[in-house]
């Protein structure tokens, strides 16, 4: 199999710098090229559906791309060598369908994504983006945490 483009999902967390690891040891030397994805949830959704006391308002959209679009840069500069390409992009949404959506769009070879590893009521009750993926995927997965 040749891997031309890696998908790496990111929440920022520690087991998406891992996998990002894993993604820059696979590019390394093969000028594979990796998209580095954060799927961030509308400022809009913060907001509650009953009428409630404005103390702070929600972050725009704008400024969640922005912050989370540094973010993706800062965490490319710490994983990935100067030698392998990449790029970055937030998209607006729920995690699991726009990373399905980006391997279509970004014609992916291999999604490399963390898990958090929850089991029982907190993965009854949070739901799993990492299972959702491996399920609806047109493309292999690998899952690391």
């Amino acid at each position: 199999m040749t891997l031309n483009r890696l998908l790496v999902p990111s929440d920022f967390s520690a087991s998406s710098d891992h996998a990002l690891q894993i993604a820059a040891s696979l590019a390394r030397g093969a000028q594979t090229h990796i998209m580095l994805l954060h799927v961030a949830q509308s400022p809009a959704a913060f907001v509650a559906p009953y009428p409630m006391p404005v103390v702070d308002l929600p972050p725009s959209v704008e400024h969640v791309e922005r912050e989370s679009q540094h973010m993706l840069e800062r965490q490319a500069a710490r994983w990935i060598p100067a030698d392998v390409p990449w790029s970055a992009k937030v998209v607006m949404g729920v995690a699991e369908q726009e990373i399905a959506a980006e391997v279509v769009r970004g014609g992916h070879d291999l999604v490399l994504m963390g898990t958090h590893g929850r089991t029982g009521l907190r993965h009854l009750l949070l739901g799993s983006v990492a299972e959702h993926v491996l399920r609806h995927c047109a493309v292999p997965v690998l899952v690391t945490r």
